[in-house]
């Protein structure tokens, strides 16, 4: 039995204490009630000086983080604590803290954990935080604060004050040095709650800049409070709270003020820190209230709030402007006010418009705060569907961590419907003093202007003078759906704006976001944010950043195991629906599940019986639809909330539906209620509706579907085996490119298992190598796509009649697949093993016949005509015909390459990532497979879906697989893209690098797995 099991005894504070001589004098202000030391650690019940307040004491065995971490888990493990406090002396890092004054928490910025140091051109180095962020709630923030607002409390805390300033006179009677070559006398104690980093002790100026760049608040930097919250956070989510007295300014003149004062302003910080606390808890009864509250499980409110604090204009303007962040996104976002106070959003990213004659189309994508530090003005266009009306409050939040031109950006929302002509003006419609900002030599202001009014030439005129105004400002003008409109006034060429076009959210970015507000590895965080972003892209869901805030930890889990995307989808479709009840001012709001039900009736018609609506007749459909359920609603009002939330457009005079995610998840939930629906609209033919499907499956396919499906799959197989009769062509050395016979394949095989083996050692910082993979594929993608655009019709009538029968198989075989991956969890048994047995042996067909399509390709002959003389004199460039000829004959080789190795990573890439769910492991253990290819093939599926159960089947498979050369490279790279971008325990990735090592052992290449070994639990004690 535990002490937790037996009841701990209850202590309202448990105060860490750093072993500081110092320290240790002034904590006798709480004289010790009852020693309870151990023979390692000293811990005492002491007086809180009120009979109705515990505290109990225990000082650090040594100073640092890591020691103020153990003490806090020695009390946590071994008593009912109430708050958690840290008490101790800081670096100020700010012109409020003063030597000797106190500051409280507010907010800790852990930046210990998490750093990355740079290398810079010129031989010196950076610091890149990535902090992690702990909070004190506010009633105990509040609380301390009244003591010097209220005016029954202040009188008090003023004595404090006088009585601290004569121990200072005593302790410090000269002038002590300050910051830039000043003097100073030491005066009473300000005390103030704000931001306190929890850092390295640093001399550097450079390093304290870039701490002050975690957030504008801050206030001082200190060694041990972030050790305490992660604690208090990791033992329940306790609050916590430190207290700080300054005793320097975190600078080179440390020495020097030690040496001036004796020692003496380190004691009087330590002294006041101590004395403050003494205060707070003796004759301040909001705290002590708070305290019982605590104790109670009483969620009260205090009924009083603390009053502001005078600050600088700086300061004043950035709380100002986050708390009108803060409030805007809550508004426009049901999902945003389940979230802390702070919560950040992630950011799309934006590109150069295409329409700009001067851009590479092939423009990488890069984030808005990077655009403006070259740019003062940008013009950025979102799409008419772009589903969420946060975007400017989410840039102006994520603006607010920045710094452009070493001053700190100021962002300013701005609606430009209410400007209604130059009779108005910015400092009429926003609370910040905006022109005394934009004169503030250390802030600059950037206007986020939304809605910009482009069908009335004189407000936006208007809007320009306002903003010519403000000499120094930046400015995003954010318009939707108004490019031509643009492009038709003269606004481009008066505000000399670039135009940009905002992009999808990075994966980098959902990478980034995922690991901090979800508390996961960098691995795991990459593998969730690339299936985000598949999922995003495949259901043409715009990652929109208010979305992030409603998507729920156990949806993410279950991300991890299956292709469970129909609750992801059902978030967004019921934040959306939200929006529109939340601004339906009819006296009668139909709530979301009705607006739904219109929709999923609205999308059958559309859809299905192929119907087309514009205004009038949606509006009788409409009027329909609320007579049947004796709804009193207009319907034009009705239809318009959402046109107005970008659900709805009507184009070409005919209603569409705006988001196609919404459409498919929709049309999936009728289906899936109305079976003899379904059966009429899932025939598998070239327009088979995919996304549809997905959804559809997961919610639950009726079982005539399920045979439709299974019928055409076995239909489809023996058509290809009948054509096909003898062995898989993969078996055999038929497939030979000739970058597979060159000695130096070798080379590069050891090389891609050395990359995979990188990814695994190096966790998250692969994530910008995976980012810009990943942008290369898109520019490829779109590069691709122009390019067929260009040749559609070009196509030969033969060689495409030849693919008939694959495309046909193909087309079942992915249905299928579909069908097991998101149906994993309501198929029965049976089913589930007839598919998988039919997915394996299917994929074997499918692979022969594909590759046999793609032998036919006369690679020599290609060659052949490329490398002639002739050809060869009219390729541009400089060079003699020999190194041309080899350029040439050296791509010709990877195209055949990439064409035969095609249909074996498709077909696998396809089956391992759609039907990835745990729960298929026994179907597919069961699956009942002949022929050594199948096996492998059922085997590495396996693998991937239980990479322990999947050892031994793929191990004996692989020993009965002849030399077939082609396909053991092929299936190499198979096992390192999973590595690198499907998995991220240790355990899993080291069994697929083992079935890399077993089936390249026929080809005697030699693979150090004990090194691999090594250099991963290395890495895993780093993390550790």
């Amino acid at each position: 039995m535990t002490t937790k099991d037996k009841l701990p005894e209850y202590f309202d504070i448990g105060l860490v204490v750093p072993l500081e001589e110092e320290l240790l004098q002034v904590i006798d202000q709480f004289p010790s009630v009852d020693d309870r030391s151990t023979d390692t650690v000293f811990c005492h019940a002491v007086n809180s000086g009120k009979p109705n307040i515990r505290m109990i004491v225990v000082q650090q065995q040594g100073m640092g983080r890591t020691h103020a971490m153990n003490a806090a888990n020695f009390l946590l493990e071994r008593y009912d604590i109430g708050l958690m406090m840290c008490l101790g002396i800081a670096g100020s890092l700010s012109d409020d803290m003063r030597l000797g004054s106190v500051c409280y928490s507010g907010k800790i910025a852990d930046v210990l954990d998490n750093n990355k140091i740079t290398d810079l051109d010129d031989d010196s180095s950076d610091t890149e935080f990535s902090p992690t962020h702990y909070d004190t709630p506010d009633k105990f923030t509040h609380a301390f604060g009244y003591m010097r607002t209220q005016p029954h409390l202040r009188p008090i805390y003023l004595q404090w004050q006088e009585q601290r300033k004569s121990v200072a006179e005593k302790l410090v009677a000269d002038e002590v040095p300050a910051p830039g070559g000043k003097t100073e006398r030491i005066a009473e104690p300000k005390t103030q709650n704000g931001v306190i980093v929890c850092g390295m002790v640093s001399k550097s100026e450079t390093y304290n800049k870039k701490l002050r760049a975690v957030d504008r608040a801050l206030l001082a930097i200190e060694t041990e409070s972030g050790g305490v919250f992660s604690q208090a956070r990791y033992h329940g989510e306790r609050p916590a709270m430190t207290v700080r007295g300054i005793s320097d300014y975190a600078d080179k003149g440390k020495k020097k003020l030690e040496y001036a004062s004796k020692g003496g302003v380190r004691t009087l910080a330590a002294a006041n820190a101590a004395s403050f606390l003494h205060l707070q808890i003796t004759r301040n009864p909001y705290f002590e209230k708070a305290l019982q509250e605590r104790r109670s499980g009483n969620q009260e409110t205090l009924l009083l709030t603390a009053s502001p604090v005078e600050k600088d204009l700086i300061t004043e303007s950035i709380e100002l402007v986050t708390k009108e962040i803060d409030e805007a996104l809550r508004k426009l976002s049901p999902e945003y006010k389940l979230q802390h106070k702070g919560y950040r959003l992630p950011m799309p990213r934006v590109r150069r418009s295409a329409e700009d004659a001067l851009v590479q189309r092939d423009d990488t994508p890069v984030d808005v705060r990077d655009v403006l530090k070259t740019r003062d003005r940008i013009v950025l266009s979102i799409p008419r569907t772009y589903p969420d009306q946060s975007l400017p409050w989410v840039i102006a939040s994520d603006l607010l961590t920045t710094e452009l031109d070493d001053r700190q950006t100021m962002p300013v929302v701005i609606d430009g419907e209410n400007i209604r002509g130059k009779k108005t003006t910015f400092a009429e419609i926003v609370s910040p003093d905006l022109a005394q900002i934009n004169d503030h030599a250390g802030a600059r202001l950037v206007f986020i202007i939304e809605n910009m009014p482009f069908t009335s030439k004189h407000r936006v005129e208007a809007i320009l003078d306002e903003v010519e105004k403000y000499h120094d400002a930046k400015c995003i003008f954010i318009v939707q759906g108004d490019d031509a409109l643009i492009g038709e006034s003269n606004f481009a060429s008066r505000s000399a704006a670039v135009h940009y076009d905002s992009c999808e959210i990075s994966f980098l970015e959902i990478a980034h976001f995922i690991e901090k507000n979800f508390g996961m590895s960098g691995d795991e965080s990459e593998v969730i944010a690339k299936r985000l972003r598949d999922t995003f892209y495949e259901f043409s869901l715009d990652a929109h950043p208010t979305y992030f805030a409603g998507i729920p930890r156990e949806t993410l889990s279950a991300l991890l195991q299956a292709n469970r995307r129909s609750e992801l989808i059902q978030l967004a479709v019921d934040g959306f629906l939200t929006f529109i009840v939340a601004g339906d001012k009819a006296d009668v709001a139909l709530g979301k599940k009705a607006r739904s039900r219109f929709l999923r009736n609205l999308t059958v018609e559309m859809m299905l019986e192929k119907r087309s609506f514009d205004q009038a007749e949606l509006i009788a459909f409409t009027k329909v639809f609320a007579d049947r359920h004796d709804f009193d609603i207009d319907p034009l009002a009705f239809i318009n909330g959402f046109v107005d939330q970008g659900i709805m457009h009507f184009e070409s005079g005919k209603a569409r539906i705006s988001l196609p995610f919404i459409e498919s998840y929709l049309l999936a939930a009728e289906l899936a209620a109305k079976p003899e629906l379904a059966k009429r609209y899932f025939v598998i033919d070239q327009d088979f509706d995919f996304a549809t499907f997905d959804l559809y499956a997961e919610i639950g396919a009726a079982p005539d579907i399920i045979i439709r499906i299974k019928d055409a799959l076995e239909a489809s197989i023996a058509e290809l085996r009948a054509k096909n009769p003898g062995e898989n062509i993969l078996l055999g050395e038929c497939i030979f490119p000739a970058t597979v016979r060159r000695q130096e394949s070798t080379n590069r095989l050891k090389q891609r298992l050395q990359d995979a083996t990188r990814a695994v050692r190096d966790g998250a910082r692969n994530a910008v190598e995976k980012q810009k993979v990943l942008d290369q594929s898109d520019r490829i993608r779109e590069a691709v796509g122009r390019q067929r655009g260009a040749q559609m019709g070009e196509e030969d009538e033969a060689w495409t009649k030849k693919f008939e029968p694959l495309e046909q198989a193909w087309l079942s075989w992915t249905v299928a697949t579909v069908l097991l991956g998101a149906g994993a969890e309501h198929l029965e048994a049976d089913d589930k093993r007839c598919l998988s047995t039919f997915l394996v042996t299917g994929a074997a067909a499918v692979i022969d016949e594909w590759c046999r399509l793609q032998l036919e390709i006369d690679f020599e002959a290609m060659k052949r005509a490329l490398t002639a003389d002739e050809a060869l004199a009219n390729m541009p460039g400089p060079g003699e015909l020999e190194e041309k000829r080899q350029f040439v004959s050296d791509v010709v080789d990877i195209i055949e390459y990439t064409s035969m190795a095609v249909p074996v990573q498709r077909v696998m890439h396809f089956l391992s990532e759609q039907a990835r769910h745990r729960v298929l492991s026994p179907s597919v253990d069961k699956a009942e497979v002949e022929g050594v290819l199948e096996q492998v093939l059922r085997s590495t599926w396996l693998i991937d879906i239980d990479p322990e159960k999947g050892r031994k089947p793929l191990r004996e498979a692989i020993k009965k697989l002849p030399s077939a050369t082609f396909f053991r490279v092929i299936m190499v790279g198979h096992y390192m893209t999973r590595v690198y971008w499907s998995h991220w325990k240790k355990k899993d990735r080291l069994t697929l690098l083992d079935a890399a090592e077993e089936i390249l052992q026929q080809l005697e290449i030699d693979i150090d797995k004990a090194k691999i070994k090594r250099l991963i639990e290395e890495d895993e004690k780093k993390v550790t």
